[in-house]
């Protein structure tokens, strides 16, 4: 799945506001297919089975809460990283259009999605 089309390529992580050494990483999701972005034009590619514990449990738990997702025309790559589903995701991450998240996730994940190992 490629990332750009529907949000534009406008969406990197960006340091989270209170979490030292965390990020507000997006995610794309379409079917059973995951575009994590990692980086500037990086993006990591998952299906069902190869999707990380991590993301797995992180979006069981935005699941968790009722959904408050906007329409993908009433957001932009700026108020995307604003939590409006619940303050309690704030920590973990949200749903912002029924195919984009925003996912909070420590810089030793998103190092091993660049291949480094910590």
């Amino acid at each position: 799945m490629k990332w750009d089309g529907e949000l534009g390529t406008d969406y990197v992580p960006i340091a989270h506001a209170k979490i030292a050494g965390s990020y507000r990483t997006p995610m794309m999701v379409e079917k059973y297919n995951y575009a994590l972005c990692i980086g500037k034009d990086k993006i990591r590619n998952f299906s069902e089975e190869t999707l990380p514990d991590k993301i797995k449990s992180t979006m069981t738990m935005i699941h968790a809460f009722p959904s408050n997702f906007r329409e993908k025309w009433a957001i932009n790559p700026i108020d995307a990283y604003i939590n409006l589903q619940d303050k309690k995701l704030d920590d973990i991450g949200w749903q912002v259009t029924k195919k984009l998240y925003i996912l909070i996730l420590d810089q030793a994940f998103l190092g091993e999605m660049h291949g480094r190992h910590t």
